[in-house]
């Protein structure tokens, strides 16, 4: 072999060994379910149901957009592109992982992943995100300043962290504001953009009325609670303020109709 082909071969076998590394470093850090079924759901039921751990998800007469929710954390009214026949369509969906340990300590965003690649499979969905100019609201300090009580040091693990929303109440322990935003955008509607500039962790307790009352318990009102936006400010001591910008919506590019199996 002369030095010229002999140079040409190293560098071929470079670049495959780069790509092998590559591929084997995703498959290490982006699971995927192992079994996944998909079965057409034509009860014509209102009812939808979804149950998952890290290895198993099981959905009952749901529709994409729910599931385009799920994989990519993102509100209904912000998806589009959809085929028209998507509009009636509803599925029932069981994955799972069959080494339950090998999905025992999920990365944020990791379960997101694993759904995605659900939908690539067995909708051969290609979809891109994209930025447009939309209406949000700002999460800022009120002029009263922030009532916020920071997450007090070396928490043990038993206590727990996180958000928690229960008919109209919202708890949340050892988080930052930028995961408040994220919890208020779903109790809003709307995005909310963190613009606090408070670092650190944070407990909260925020105690509101919804605006249809929905949410409330039978036989239990919330007409004495008072509005998000005012609970914000009289027990956070933060304002969310209407504004304009950048909000991540999601196009659909592809998405077919599945083999049942």
């Amino acid at each position: 072999m002369s030095s010229v082909n002999a140079g040409l071969w190293l560098r071929k076998t470079a670049v495959a060994c780069v790509l092998l590394t590559a591929a084997f470093a995703k498959a290490q850090t982006d699971p995927i379910f192992d079994i996944s079924s998909v079965k057409w759901n034509k009860s014509g039921s209102h009812s939808t149901h979804i149950s998952s751990t890290d290895a198993f998800y099981r959905a009952t007469n749901v529709n994409l957009k729910m599931l385009l929710q799920n994989a990519y954390n993102i509100r209904p009214e912000l998806i589009s592109g959809l085929p028209s026949w998507t509009d009636d369509a509803h599925f029932d969906i069981e994955a799972k992982v069959l080494d339950p340990t090998t999905v025992e300590h999920l990365a944020p965003g990791q379960r997101a992943a694993m759904m995605r690649q659900l939908l690539e499979d067995r909708f051969h969905l290609k979809a891109h995100i994209e930025q447009k100019t939309l209406p949000v609201f700002d999460l800022v300090v009120a002029k009263s300043g922030s009532k916020l009580t920071p997450s007090p040091p070396d928490l043990p693990k038993s206590r727990g962290t996180g958000i928690n929303s229960h008919n109209n109440e919202l708890d949340a322990h050892d988080i930052a504001m930028s995961a408040f935003a994220d919890a208020l955008t779903h109790q809003v509607d709307c995005t909310v953009i963190d613009k606090t500039n408070l670092t650190g962790k944070f407990d909260l307790t925020l105690k509101f009325a919804h605006e249809d009352n929905s949410a409330a318990p039978h036989g239990d009102s919330s007409d004495d609670l008072p509005s998000i936006f005012t609970a914000v400010e009289e027990q956070l001591g933060l304002k969310l303020l209407p504004d304009k910008g950048p909000v991540d919506t999601l196009i659909v590019d592809q998405l077919e109709q599945p083999s049942e199996n």
